[in-house]
């Protein structure tokens, strides 16, 4: 896990964590031979300059014995700490492949995404999700709008304190297909646009020139800070989580590939501007087709 920049919320914990440490009177070499860790991710821990897991923050205070409310306490302080309550609240209706998915974007450090025909999950404003949803099947109502609220829960790990970072690869055809309302897509693009200059994130599109060698089926590629990269892939019959070497290579490739094919981010925004325009009229372009797709 590499140094970030201390936020006011990360010096805050720090310093609490620093303070348990020598309370316990401990060195940080200790602490460092206790958890496993190198003495520069102990250095970063107490300096705030790291993005904080709940999972670390554990195991300090375990190290330092700290318990009971105090503990409850320092946990509360971890950004995203009250994570679990996102898949608590909607614990009955998820599918298991999407809780394992959720759990593994909030724990990510780096997260690559390519969509070949649709706007990325973590990137849709609610009117598209919504729209993608009716025209998936799904009725209006609670199930509808848990499920539209859902995405925008899970989009929190690209903004706050310690963002995410990402690379989207966004084919050039999911950017042109319309929704029914071609106000919806023309308000998906210029949050497209509105996102794109964070630092923290990556937005590139892959034009139709790409053709065949653009991949097929869409791809994503989590990186976590102490542990392996785990592959996920999406299929009409199942959802696949993958760990295997051979398989993690084979989607660094892709994603190695995609950079080759994309417009850079300059191009990609310019396009992206140019896009939305014609949909200002509320009109949809004759040879735009209205959408009917599976839902991501």
């Amino acid at each position: 896990m590499g140094e970030v920049p201390a936020t006011v919320q990360g010096r805050d914990l720090a310093l609490e964590l620093r303070a348990r440490r020598e309370a316990a009177k401990l060195c940080r070499r200790q602490v460092m031979q206790k958890l496993g860790w190198d003495m520069s991710k102990v250095s970063r821990f107490e300096s705030g300059k790291i993005r904080f897991r709940e999972t670390d923050v554990i195991a300090w205070l375990a190290v330092c014995g700290v318990t009971g409310e105090e503990r409850e306490r320092l946990l509360a302080m971890v950004p995203g700490a009250n994570q679990p309550d996102m898949l608590n609240r909607y614990r009955g209706e998820l599918r298991e492949n999407l809780k394992v998915l959720i759990r593994h974007e909030w724990e990510a450090d780096t997260i690559y995404t390519y969509e070949p025909l649709l706007v990325p999950g973590l990137l849709q404003i609610p009117e598209y999700t919504r729209e993608l949803g009716l025209a998936r099947g799904h009725s209006q109502g609670d199930g509808l709008e848990q499920m539209v609220q859902l995405k925008q829960e899970r989009q929190r790990i690209l903004s706050g304190a310690y963002p995410t970072r990402t690379f989207f690869y966004v084919s050039e055809v999911a950017l042109r297909r319309q929704t029914r309302n071609p106000v919806t897509m023309r308000n998906q693009l210029l949050h497209l646009l509105f996102m794109s200059p964070r630092p923290s994130l990556t937005l590139r599109v892959v034009p139709q020139q790409a053709g065949l060698a653009a991949p097929n089926e869409p791809l994503v590629l989590m990186d976590f800070p102490e542990r392996s990269p785990v592959a996920y892939q999406e299929c009409t019959v199942a959802s696949l989580f993958l760990e295997q070497k051979v398989d993690i290579d084979r989607f660094r490739d892709e994603f190695k590939w995609l950079a080759e094919l994309a417009l850079s981010e300059a191009e990609s925004r310019e396009f992206l501007a140019k896009l939305a325009g014609p949909s200002a009229s509320g009109r949809a372009p004759d040879d735009l087709p209205i959408f009917e797709v599976e839902e991501e």
